[in-house]
Protein backbone atom coordinates (compact mmCIF):
# COMPACT_ATOMS: atom_id res chain seq x y z
CA UNK A 1 0.00 0.00 0.00
CA UNK A 2 1.63 3.46 -0.76
CA UNK A 3 1.82 5.60 2.41
CA UNK A 4 3.48 8.85 0.57
CA UNK A 5 2.41 9.40 -2.99
CA UNK A 6 3.54 12.17 -5.24
CA UNK A 7 2.33 12.78 -8.80
CA UNK A 8 3.59 15.60 -11.29
CA UNK A 9 5.19 17.57 -8.70
CA UNK A 10 6.48 21.18 -9.78
CA UNK A 11 7.80 23.95 -7.92
CA UNK A 12 9.60 27.23 -9.01
CA UNK A 13 10.99 30.01 -7.62
CA UNK A 14 11.05 32.74 -10.21
CA UNK A 15 12.85 31.43 -13.86
CA UNK A 16 14.50 28.76 -11.87
CA UNK A 17 12.39 25.32 -11.31
CA UNK A 18 13.87 23.55 -8.45
CA UNK A 19 11.31 20.19 -8.46
CA UNK A 20 9.74 19.60 -12.22
CA UNK A 21 7.17 17.13 -12.77
CA UNK A 22 8.18 14.69 -10.01
CA UNK A 23 6.61 11.83 -9.17
CA UNK A 24 7.47 10.00 -6.17
CA UNK A 25 5.80 7.33 -3.47
CA UNK A 26 6.76 5.27 -0.93
CA UNK A 27 5.24 2.09 0.37
CA UNK A 28 4.09 1.50 3.97
CA UNK A 29 6.78 0.04 5.97
CA UNK A 30 9.80 0.82 3.57
CA UNK A 31 12.47 2.81 4.52
CA UNK A 32 13.10 5.60 1.68
CA UNK A 33 16.36 7.65 0.98
CA UNK A 34 16.53 10.60 -1.14
CA UNK A 35 19.93 11.98 -2.46
CA UNK A 36 21.40 13.93 -4.67
CA UNK A 37 23.69 16.91 -5.59
CA UNK A 38 23.39 20.65 -3.74
CA UNK A 39 20.79 22.24 -5.40
CA UNK A 40 19.07 19.49 -7.01
CA UNK A 41 15.68 20.22 -5.21
CA UNK A 42 15.71 17.45 -2.40
CA UNK A 43 15.46 20.03 0.78
CA UNK A 44 12.58 21.83 -1.63
CA UNK A 45 10.78 18.80 -2.26
CA UNK A 46 10.73 18.15 1.18
CA UNK A 47 9.39 21.38 2.46
CA UNK A 48 6.48 20.54 -0.64
CA UNK A 49 5.70 17.60 1.54
CA UNK A 50 5.45 19.15 4.74
CA UNK A 51 3.89 22.31 3.21
CA UNK A 52 6.46 24.73 4.33
CA UNK A 53 6.14 25.83 0.94
CA UNK A 54 3.09 25.37 -1.73
CA UNK A 55 3.32 23.54 -4.95
CA UNK A 56 3.15 24.78 -8.39
CA UNK A 57 1.21 21.99 -9.74
CA UNK A 58 0.72 17.99 -8.66
CA UNK A 59 -0.27 16.24 -5.61
CA UNK A 60 0.85 14.49 -2.57
CA UNK A 61 -1.47 12.41 -0.64
CA UNK A 62 -0.67 10.72 2.45
CA UNK A 63 -2.57 7.54 3.10
CA UNK A 64 -4.74 8.26 0.53
CA UNK A 65 -5.77 11.67 1.54
CA UNK A 66 -4.55 14.91 -0.43
CA UNK A 67 -2.24 16.54 1.75
CA UNK A 68 -0.70 18.92 -0.80
CA UNK A 69 -2.64 22.68 -0.31
CA UNK A 70 -2.60 21.84 3.62
CA UNK A 71 -0.57 23.93 6.31
CA UNK A 72 2.79 22.53 8.00
CA UNK A 73 0.34 21.95 11.37
CA UNK A 74 -2.16 20.43 9.61
CA UNK A 75 0.22 17.95 7.86
CA UNK A 76 2.05 17.62 11.09
CA UNK A 77 -0.88 16.25 12.94
CA UNK A 78 -1.12 13.07 10.15
CA UNK A 79 2.10 12.40 11.30
CA UNK A 80 4.80 14.28 8.91
CA UNK A 81 7.12 16.75 9.75
CA UNK A 82 10.12 18.01 9.03
CA UNK A 83 13.40 19.46 11.20
CA UNK A 84 16.90 21.56 9.84
CA UNK A 85 20.14 20.28 9.90
CA UNK A 86 20.28 22.19 13.01
CA UNK A 87 18.72 20.07 16.20
CA UNK A 88 16.30 22.56 17.67
CA UNK A 89 15.65 20.60 20.83
CA UNK A 90 14.41 22.32 24.68
CA UNK A 91 17.84 22.46 26.41
CA UNK A 92 16.06 22.85 29.70
CA UNK A 93 14.49 19.69 29.10
CA UNK A 94 15.17 16.05 29.70
CA UNK A 95 15.31 13.37 26.27
CA UNK A 96 11.87 11.74 27.29
CA UNK A 97 10.31 15.76 27.79
CA UNK A 98 11.50 17.12 24.36
CA UNK A 99 10.38 13.91 22.77
CA UNK A 100 7.23 14.19 24.75
CA UNK A 101 6.74 17.95 23.16
CA UNK A 102 6.48 16.11 19.55
CA UNK A 103 4.25 13.41 20.81
CA UNK A 104 1.34 15.88 22.64
CA UNK A 105 2.36 18.37 19.24
CA UNK A 106 1.42 15.90 16.52
CA UNK A 107 -1.90 14.98 17.07
CA UNK A 108 -5.22 15.91 17.96
CA UNK A 109 -7.02 14.44 21.06
CA UNK A 110 -4.02 11.73 21.94
CA UNK A 111 -4.44 11.16 25.90
CA UNK A 112 -0.87 12.07 27.59
CA UNK A 113 -0.85 8.48 28.84
CA UNK A 114 -1.08 8.00 25.00
CA UNK A 115 1.79 10.02 24.39
CA UNK A 116 3.89 8.76 27.08
CA UNK A 117 3.54 4.98 25.47
CA UNK A 118 4.30 6.63 22.00
CA UNK A 119 7.54 8.15 23.17
CA UNK A 120 8.92 4.80 24.87
CA UNK A 121 8.29 3.39 21.80
CA UNK A 122 10.12 5.97 19.57
CA UNK A 123 13.00 6.50 21.97
CA UNK A 124 13.42 2.88 22.37
CA UNK A 125 13.58 3.06 18.20
CA UNK A 126 16.06 5.75 17.80
CA UNK A 127 18.46 4.09 20.54
CA UNK A 128 17.63 6.67 23.81
CA UNK A 129 15.66 5.01 25.94
CA UNK A 130 19.00 4.86 28.34
CA UNK A 131 19.51 8.49 28.28
CA UNK A 132 15.69 9.77 28.38
CA UNK A 133 16.53 11.14 31.35
CA UNK A 134 19.45 12.91 30.82
CA UNK A 135 19.17 16.92 29.81
CA UNK A 136 19.89 17.82 25.97
CA UNK A 137 22.83 19.52 26.68
CA UNK A 138 24.47 16.69 28.23
CA UNK A 139 24.21 14.82 24.40
CA UNK A 140 26.15 14.64 21.54
CA UNK A 141 25.09 16.57 18.64
CA UNK A 142 24.33 12.93 17.20
CA UNK A 143 22.49 11.80 20.13
CA UNK A 144 20.37 15.83 19.85
CA UNK A 145 19.45 14.58 16.56
CA UNK A 146 18.19 10.63 17.22
CA UNK A 147 20.98 8.38 17.05
CA UNK A 148 19.83 6.06 14.55
CA UNK A 149 18.04 8.81 12.38
CA UNK A 150 20.60 11.29 11.90
CA UNK A 151 18.59 14.69 10.42
CA UNK A 152 15.27 13.99 12.84
CA UNK A 153 15.37 15.90 15.74
CA UNK A 154 13.77 14.24 19.33
CA UNK A 155 10.08 16.17 19.08
CA UNK A 156 9.75 15.06 14.90
CA UNK A 157 9.96 11.35 15.74
CA UNK A 158 6.72 11.71 17.01
CA UNK A 159 5.25 14.69 14.72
Amino acid sequence: MQLLNAESVRKSFGGLTAVDNVDFHVEQGEIMGLIGPNGAGKTTFFNLISGAIMLDSGTITFNGVKISGRKPHQICRFGIGRTFQTAKNFPGMSVRENASMGALFGEKGKTRKQAEQEVGDVLEFVGLSDLSERHIPDLTLGRKRGSRWQGRSLQSQLC
